[in-house]
């Protein structure tokens, strides 16, 4: 072994990295991918809750919606936007946690919602709401 001038054992790197000639070169996955315990790229169990702008879906043309700022908790308490049940629902949810009451009574508002088309609420009256 003493007159080889070549290394005898493999190469080994940390966790991370990999062999690469006489080197360790990090190693790098695409974005929605991680690195396991194997030291290889994986799809990643965590989604991501934004998209890049450059995936939304635009049209030629379509100017994007006025920004607008974000609701207070008071401004959202008086806001009756909903067009279905199940956004009356979440709405009711948000205004009750907001206001730091008991939610049980929502899933009976939204019950009542699924079988009349109506929500009436302590802060909103909505009528023709879609059944879902």
């Amino acid at each position: 072994m003493r007159g080889k001038a070549e290394r005898v054992c493999p190469l080994t790197c940390e966790r991370g990295y990999r062999p690469e000639g006489k080197t360790c070169i990090k190693i790098v996955c695409k974005t929605g991918f991680e690195l396991n315990n194997d030291n290889e790229c994986e799809k990643s169990k965590t989604r991501k809750l934004e998209r890049p702008e450059a995936t939304r879906d635009s049209r030629p043309g379509d100017s994007p919606p006025p920004s607008r700022p974000p609701m207070s908790d008071n401004e959202f308490l008086h806001n009756c936007g909903a067009t279905s049940c199940s956004q009356a629902l979440r709405g009711c949810m948000r205004k009750t946690a907001i206001m730091g009451v008991d939610s049980s009574v929502c899933t009976a508002k939204y019950n009542g919602c699924l079988q009349s088309g109506s929500f009436v609420g302590r802060f909103c009256n909505l009528h023709g709401l879609a059944r879902n």
